[in-house]
């Protein structure tokens, strides 16, 4: 699979396997199709490299990390941005959802961890 301008830095696969998540140096977000390995979509909005990415535990949300120091929401289904969280501490370093969806998390190079409740509040990005 190809389609990265740049380092591949964060993957996540759906809890169905259906979708990998790819977080790209380009600072895109690519969505294959795993049953065929087909690019199916590609989310664009950081301004930086994209070093993590994390899915809801049902699939249709993704949660991306960028070293801009944003979070960006999509709706997987559809392939719009939900909204971006601007961070102030240290460079993002990765991002996780918890197994029950009730929170997201994001790691920064100052040793900051946030929790956050799911949804959490975004201006619309």
């Amino acid at each position: 699979m190809r389609g990265s301008q740049g380092p591949v830095r964060g993957l996540s696969f759906t809890t169905d396997g259906g979708l990998l998540a790819a977080g790209c140096g380009d600072g895109a977000v690519r969505l294959w199709e795993t049953r065929r390995w087909e690019l199916k979509r590609t989310l664009a909005g950081h301004t930086k490299r994209v070093v993590s990415v994390a899915f809801d535990p049902r699939g249709d949300t993704l949660v991306s990390g960028s070293s801009d120091g944003t979070l960006r929401a999509w709706n997987v289904v559809t392939g719009k941005a939900l909204g971006v969280l601007a961070e102030n501490a240290g460079a993002l370093e990765c991002v996780a959802m918890s197994p029950d969806g009730r929170y997201a998390a994001s790691a920064h190079s100052d040793g900051t961890v946030r929790v956050y409740r799911w949804p959490f509040d975004m201006t619309p990005g």
